[in-house]
């Protein structure tokens, strides 16, 4: 068995001997390589708080020495955080009346001017026979811990981040969604407005033609029976234009001059602009042509329609302004009526499909034309911005690729319009899912017929759901 040995402290009364002097001296280096070898930093304090001892562990934690310690006044206020001191302060109070306490964190400040985080803990002192000794502190290091707690709040931080893109995200799919299904509503309404209108289209086209045939040379308004045929064409193409939110159709782009473009529009709106008392004024030199790469036939339904609504917002003897900048890679088309503005509860819906505040009125919509303005604007790899002033203003801002080319017959989008997940542009995306969905949700394709008749469907929701028989309908091989 280990022999007990007995701890000697000051107050012990030892005769004056040898073997005496040499238990002192044992007892004396065994405590001192204990402390040296002690991690934190230790501190012994007299019943009157003077500092009495301090282990070399305070070097490397605050850099100050043990002698520079031990000569220090208010010791250890001055290796303490200004902020900190009064904590300090009443943390040896409590020492001092025999009061213990444990890691109560603090901030140290070094001697080479840094700050560094401790955890004080502290004891009361007592020999054998209970008389008080002082009290005792220990300070450890806790730059670990403050480092893990920092990394936990911003882990806590960032995952509070992600849960709200997330549920922003789910709230996107969501109204996603429910614009898919009014998109389905729109290709059922608008299949069945190409059956009705482009029949008597092509009779009023095969009349102008045949009345421009039989009008004599240098007749002085053949130009405008010229627009009367043009315009005739463009309905044609407004009704195809609804199936582009479905199935896109290709299109041809040219060098178009937007200036000359956007004032043969405003001259297609001159009727209304009469009707309502509205100016339509183009901001700078008309003449000043700026050149894009761009498809003129969507991109004057574009303006028509966002033109048209500035007109009817417009009160009587307004004014509208139209703004056309060229950039290096895009060009920016602004239209900005002085009306009432639109409310912030109806800007953000005003490009649903259906979605009109018209109703009641003498000029009421279907509500599709920012819809399809969209649509278009989109496909073109562009975007359209709106800001109003409730009671003062509304700007509606189109910006596209100044060189968008259409190759091989077919829309292409430009990267920034794609989605990166699946390297298809969201507008296609969205046709395929609404083809899908109401085929699934009707029993028929969105043409209109029963599931059996449609093929043309197979570049749209794939060939899985493809019958055998080829369609005839308007989405297959042969148009109406």
């Amino acid at each position: 068995m280990l022999r007990q040995e007995t701890a000697i402290s000051p107050r012990t009364e030892l005769p004056y001997t040898p073997e005496a002097v040499n238990a002192l001296r044992e007892s004396e280096r065994r405590f001192r390589a204990i402390s040296a070898y002690t991690y934190d930093w230790e501190s012994w304090h007299g019943p009157n708080g003077r500092l009495l001892w301090v282990n070399d562990a305070v070097v490397r934690i605050t850099g100050y020495s043990v002698k520079q310690c031990m000569e220090m006044e208010q010791y250890p206020l001055p290796i303490v955080c200004e902020a900190d001191r009064s904590r300090i302060e009443e943390i040896l109070r409590l020492a001092s009346e025999g009061i213990p306490g444990n890691d109560v964190e603090f901030r140290i400040s070094t001697q080479q001017g840094r700050e560094c985080w401790g955890g004080i803990s502290w004891q009361s002192i007592a020999d054998d026979d209970g008389v008080n000794m002082g009290f005792r502190t220990s300070v450890r290091d806790i730059a670990d811990r403050k480092r893990m707690e920092q990394q936990i709040r911003n882990y806590n931080e960032n995952m509070e981040q992600l849960v709200q893109e997330r549920t922003a995200r789910l709230m996107e799919l969501e109204e996603r969604q429910a614009k898919v299904e009014r998109l389905a509503a729109l290709g059922q309404l608008a299949a069945g407005v190409a059956h009705e209108i482009n029949n008597p289209l092509a009779g009023l086209r095969n009349a102008i033609e045949l009345v421009r045939d039989s009008l004599p040379a240098g007749f002085a308004d053949a130009d405008l029976l010229g627009m009367v045929q043009s315009e005739i064409d463009r309905i044609g193409g407004i009704v195809r234009q609804l199936y582009q939110l479905h199935r896109p159709q290709p299109v041809s782009d040219r060098c178009v001059d937007l200036t000359n473009v956007t004032l043969q529009t405003i001259q297609l709106l001159s009727a209304a602009c009469r009707r309502h008392r509205v100016t339509i004024q183009v901001q700078g030199n008309e003449r000043q042509p700026v050149l894009a790469r761009l498809p003129d036939g969507e991109l004057k339904q574009v303006l028509y329609n966002i033109l048209l609504n500035a007109v009817q917002a417009s009160p009587e003897g307004g004014q509208i302004d139209v703004m056309i900048a060229a950039r290096d890679r895009e060009v920016v088309i602004g239209v900005t009526d002085h009306g009432m503005g639109i409310p912030a509860d109806i800007l953000r819906k005003i490009f649903d499909p259906f979605f009109t505040t018209k109703h009641g009125t003498l000029e009421t919509g279907m509500g599709l034309g920012l819809s399809v303005s969209q649509s278009l604007v989109q496909a073109l790899g562009g975007h359209i911005e709106v800001h109003s002033v409730v009671g003062r203003r509304t700007t509606f801002t189109v910006t596209l690729p100044r060189g968008w080319v259409a190759s091989d017959g077919a829309i292409s989008l430009p990267e920034s319009a794609c989605d990166a997940g699946n390297g298809k542009g969201e507008l296609q995306c969205l046709r395929e899912i609404t083809a899908e969905f109401y085929w699934r949700m009707t029993n028929r394709c969105i043409c209109g017929l029963q599931r059996n008749c449609c093929g043309g469907l197979a570049s749209i929701v794939g060939p899985r759901l493809m019958p055998k028989e080829p369609c005839d309908c308007f989405l297959g091989n042969r148009s109406t």
